[in-house]
């Protein structure tokens, strides 16, 4: 009877814990890594594939299949690059969440080492790009990415259900490169995407 009794006592904790993961979400339950470097030209996937969390920081949502929501007013990022002796692009894949006429777009200061490096306007899924220019780079490779979501809103507040986090933006993928010719390549780092409604994605 005794060995029943702790059999059961086993399964009720295996089963307690099931549930406390759920709740929780898997990314907080998945130990992070601490290698924040990474190559230039080397696509971060921010779904269920990829392996943005270890360089997410404060202001992120679960990892879901194809992509990850900024949740809060601020999402930070943390990388180490190469060196570079000059300017470094940055490519996000993005969109927003909002509703018109109330929501149409998501503004975004895009802040590199606490320097405003961007300012965008999100609404459909497109590329958003920026130049972090070459003196904001310390010499070991450090860079710190701050999204300021001024706008981030939750589906509750706007009658699309009962979700309660404050989402600004989705994260499809991320990218950095070495802009040899920034005007070249991205000719401008404050950039709009035309409006249309995109499906929260849970």
């Amino acid at each position: 009877m005794g060995g029943l009794s702790q059999t059961r006592l086993r399964w009720r904790c295996f089963a307690a814990c099931a549930v406390a993961a759920l709740s929780v979400g898997c990314d907080q339950l998945r130990p992070r890594s601490t290698d924040l470097r990474l190559n230039f030209d080397r696509v971060v996937l921010f779904g269920a594939d990829g392996d943005s969390q270890r360089f997410r920081r404060s202001g992120w949502s679960r990892t879901e299949p194809q992509f990850t929501w900024t949740e809060g007013g601020s999402a930070q990022l943390k990388f180490v690059l190469p060196q570079s002796t000059g300017p470094v692009g940055l490519r996000m894949r993005l969109s927003a969440f909002f509703k018109e006429p109330e929501l149409p777009i998501q503004p975004i200061w895009v802040m590199a080492n606490n320097t405003k490096v961007a300012e965008w306007h999100v609404a459909a899924a497109e590329d958003f790009k920026a130049i972090i220019p070459a003196q904001l780079l310390p010499p070991d490779g450090t860079l710190q990415v701050k999204l300021l979501l001024s706008r981030a809103t939750s589906p509750k507040a706007l009658g699309l259900g009962n979700d309660e986090r404050l989402l600004g933006v989705r994260c499809w993928e991320l990218e950095f490169t070495r802009a040899v010719n920034p005007t070249a390549i991205w000719p401008q780092s404050v950039t709009s995407s035309p409006a249309f409604a995109v499906p929260l994605g849970r």
